[in-house]
């Protein structure tokens, strides 16, 4: 009996003696847990891409302008308007890497169709609408 008396006092002693580094190890992987809860590690390439895309308009023109955006199928959407000699900033939908043409309708009846250029998701464009439509190169 005194052999087993030992033997647990051993464990007791042993136990006792490790019990701080024990403590240090379960606080340690709490803290880390509640850190990971915290900070999520993300992938970036996991994140969704960006559906949307910026347009930043300049309208130098003195007539308000009513913009347009069209996709590669030909649907037109309108954006938004930008009072004259103003300027507007619009975010629309873009899902897809496609064409796009911009349509200026400018209160005074005259528009214009942009060329089409290649957007992506999460893209930022600019568009400047000039005073003179006849003298700009974007316009077909």
């Amino acid at each position: 009996m005194q052999g087993s008396q030992s033997v647990c006092g051993a464990r007791n002693s042993v136990s006792a003696r490790n019990a701080p580094r024990l403590l240090a190890v379960i606080a340690l992987g709490v803290a880390m847990a509640g850190c990971q809860t915290l900070f999520p590690r993300r992938d970036p390439f996991s994140e969704p891409a960006a559906q949307s895309v910026q347009l930043d308009v300049r309208n130098r023109n003195f007539y308000d302008a009513t913009i347009y955006v069209i996709n590669e199928s030909g649907q037109s959407r309108r954006i938004g308007d930008v009072v004259g000699n103003g300027s507007r900033s619009f975010q629309f939908p873009w899902d897809v890497t496609s064409a796009l043409r911009i349509r200026i309708d400018l209160l005074a009846g005259q528009s214009c169709i942009t060329a089409p250029i290649v957007v992506n998701p999460g893209d930022e464009l600019g568009l400047d609408i000039v005073p003179d439509f006849r003298q700009s190169a974007y316009c077909q």
